[in-house]
């Protein structure tokens, strides 16, 4: 087993992770600024790029860890890879630590985009509604307050 290329490769994967973090970041300022989407193009091509080569790192780690795993006798998920490496090899043990770590905050930052988008977009479609008026003629919203397009529910709260 190759320990030095596995740490290698977490170490790699981290630093990858943490690219990612500045990437989304910027891609968060363009989208909440409204930037050209030729901005947005080349932040979306640049992700595209890192994740085709994590994906590549990801998958040389997987198939060395799939090697110890089955050397070892040791089931081939997060937990049983860290106890065994905690008493094998502590580096790796705490790498891999690392690496959960950071795909979690990882995660963690892709929904936080994932919400600023769908606010982007919630947001646009209430002002084209509104802008809509003029254009067409037609209301948004009745008389009562109503959105026109979604039925009032009998069952809603009264006040």
């Amino acid at each position: 087993m190759d320990l030095n290329k596995l740490k290698d490769i977490i170490r790699e994967e981290i630093e990858i992770l943490t690219d990612f973090f500045s990437i989304l970041e910027e891609l968060q300022n363009k989208i909440i600024n409204k930037s050209e989407v030729s901005e947005i193009n080349s932040t979306l091509l640049n992700i595209e790029k890192k994740s085709s080569n994590f994906w590549k790192i990801d998958e040389e780690r997987n198939e060395i860890l799939n090697k110890i795993c089955t050397e070892n006798k040791i089931k081939n998920n997060i937990k049983e890879v860290i106890e065994f490496f905690s008493k094998e090899n502590k580096e790796i043990a705490i790498l891999l630590a690392k690496l959960v770590e950071t795909m979690n905050e990882f995660t963690i930052k892709l929904d936080m985009l994932r919400q600023i988008i769908g606010f982007q977009t919630n947001f646009d479609n209430l002002i084209i509604k509104l802008i809509n008026i003029d254009k067409t003629g037609k209301t948004t919203y009745g008389k009562n307050g109503y959105n026109k397009n979604i039925e009032p529910s009998n069952n809603g709260w009264r006040g």
